[in-house]
């Protein structure tokens, strides 16, 4: 993104998972598993293929208020098991976005820490959808996908522990 920060809205948080960095990555860098985490996304297109990678990217097609809106983004540095960096592509419904995730494990529990800064590129949205209306909805919709990857990935945990308990 470039070095002009007018207009950009941040949302960042650092929670705790009780899942070892593996069983989350597996979940956050497979980004065709997307609309289990974000409901609001209806298509998700990828290239290449498979877990995230440096350069691949990635169309999301998200429905906002009876619309459908896409992201277009791309990977700029993945670092597996510790990091997922993405960044706008030109065109969608923002002037731009950047989306840095880290993963840092201790002690059974991961610590996640997310950071995405956007700035809205409304003419994209049209007249109906207000900058507070989207802006909750992002909002929203980032909460829906961090407290399902928590969701799956302890789901994931737990099945990984009883089956080494019955062993």
């Amino acid at each position: 993104m470039s070095d002009k920060r007018i207009n950009l809205t941040m949302i960042e948080k650092t929670f705790e998972i009780r899942a070892s960095p593996e069983e989350i990555w597996s979940i956050i860098a497979d980004r065709q598993g997307i609309p289990k985490l974000q409901p609001n996304v209806m298509e998700v297109e990828v290239d290449p293929p498979g877990l995230a990678s440096v350069g691949q990217k990635f169309t999301f097609t998200y429905r906002i208020w009876r619309r459908k809106v896409k992201v277009f983004g791309e990977h700029v540095e993945v670092i597996p098991l510790k990091m997922l960096k993405s960044k706008q592509l030109p065109q969608g419904m923002f002037k731009g976005f950047e989306d840095t995730m880290t993963l840092e494990g201790f002690d059974h529990r991961t610590r996640v820490t997310t950071i995405l800064n956007y700035q809205l590129g409304l003419g994209a949205l049209g007249r109906f959808l207000g900058v507070l209306f989207v802006n909750r909805a992002i909002r929203k919709d980032a909460a829906n996908y961090w407290r399902n990857v928590r969701r799956l990935a302890e789901l994931q945990g737990d099945e990984t522990a009883a089956t080494a308990t019955l062993t």
